[in-house]
């Protein structure tokens, strides 16, 4: 007698969610303004979804590089990472992967060619939800030429952001705030619409 394993339509209602595709960004009252999906709904709302301004956040600890050997940062380092450009002018591309995602690894030339086409706009990549030892080993597995951190709480990076899986993306415009965001693997057409957020 073969058994079947049947999943909670709450948990089919969440997978399937999050493989949609969205983007969001927000205006300047806060408000999601959406392109695409919005991101899955039922769940707790995470910081992200209502708007995120790295201006808020108590910086502790020293900055990571701005360009080297991966290092492991807490959230508040990265959010100083992402000032620290911003002071300069620079509007911040975060990008979150992990060495066990594929779509991750896939879209790394995409962003290794935009990052080198836009010197105007820095790029982070984000190792979450992964080891140390995993994660460096992708930065050059992946091939990644564009500054990496890892995130040494796991998932607080992704938790802030308002991550629902790998790979996201989201974008810092020079004020700090966070307008934009992909939930899903880049391509060409959304990551110009996100880079349209910071332009």
């Amino acid at each position: 007698m073969r058994t079947r394993v049947l999943l909670p339509v709450a948990a089919v209602v969440v997978i399937v969610a999050v493989a949609v595709f969205s983007i969001l960004t927000f205006d300047d009252a806060g408000e999601p303004l959406e392109f695409g999906e919005p991101p899955p709904q039922g769940g707790a709302t995470l910081p992200g979804d209502v708007g995120l301004d790295v201006g808020d956040v108590e910086v502790t600890g020293e900055l990571p590089p701005r360009d080297g050997p991966l290092v492991s940062a807490t959230w508040e380092q990265v959010a100083g990472w992402v000032a620290r450009e911003n002071a300069e002018g620079r509007p911040v591309v975060v990008n979150l992967w992990a060495s066990w995602c594929a779509p991750c690894e896939r879209e790394i030339p995409l962003l290794n060619e935009t990052a080198a086409a836009n010197p105007d706009i820095a790029f982070l990549g984000v190792a979450s939800m992964d080891a140390y030892d995993d994660a460096e080993a992708a930065v050059d597995r992946f091939g990644i030429e564009f500054p990496a951190l890892h995130d040494e709480e796991f998932d607080q990076v992704a938790y802030q952001v308002g991550a629902r899986g790998l790979p996201t993306t989201v974008a810092f415009d020079t004020d700090g705030r966070m307008v934009g965001r992909v939930l899903s693997e880049l391509n060409t057409r959304n990551l110009a619409e996100l880079l349209g957020t910071v332009q």
